[in-house]
């Protein structure tokens, strides 16, 4: 819900992957809504890259890992 302000979404990414095939990777998801005092429902879709040479996965890792997204409350949780 919100707005009235910028909310800004964060994924987190786990330094170490698994090295089964295809990876499983568990990534948080940060929101900060900056105190947004308003109640619009806002809707759309949220894109991020992953950039495969970080973990030194290759593209078709890439294309069939699993991924899990914790919500994850604010950037000090």
């Amino acid at each position: 819900m919100g707005g009235c302000r910028e909310h800004i979404f964060e994924v987190v990414c786990p330094e170490v992957v698994t090295t089964v095939f295809p990876p499983d990777i568990a990534v948080k998801l940060n929101h900060e809504n900056n105190d947004d005092p308003c109640f619009a429902i806002i809707t759309g879709t949220l894109e991020f890259d992953i950039d495969a040479s970080v973990h030194g996965l290759s593209e078709k890792a890439i294309e069939e890992m699993r991924i899990t997204v914790i919500n994850g409350f604010g950037q000090n949780q």
